[in-house]
């Protein structure tokens, strides 16, 4: 009774009170959401099959690709090499080149181009 006549000759009321104790809790929650916000993730591992299914899939057709780009490039170099050993390769050599054609067309900005060609 002696608090509540005091609270009343001092003008405080219980809202006030409650208010206060909110800010405080809210205050005490953002600082230990804050204190652990280092060692927690916002960011939620989210595995989808078809995706990974489709990525690996990917993956393996271009390695098998490059595989194979390799082991012609390999090949076609081992060609040449045997070609230039056993033969003299000037007899593959044009003696009139004929000259770059073009075929016509007012482009304005090729004509410099094909001029360059001939």
């Amino acid at each position: 009774m002696f608090r509540v006549s005091l609270q009343q000759s001092l003008g405080l009321s219980a809202r006030p009170r409650a208010a206060a104790r909110w800010i405080a809790m809210l205050g005490l929650t953002g600082a230990l959401v804050s204190a652990t916000g280092g060692a927690v993730s916002a960011q939620w591992v989210v595995y989808d099959a078809a995706t990974t299914a489709r990525n690996s899939v990917t993956a393996t057709v271009k390695e098998y690709l490059y595989q194979t780009q390799l082991q012609q490039r390999l090949k076609i170099r081992d060609m040449a090499r045997r070609l230039s050993a056993l033969t003299n390769l000037r007899k593959y050599l044009l003696e009139d080149v004929p000259r770059w054609r073009t075929h016509g067309g007012d482009f304005f900005y090729a004509q410099p181009y094909n001029d360059a060609l001939i």
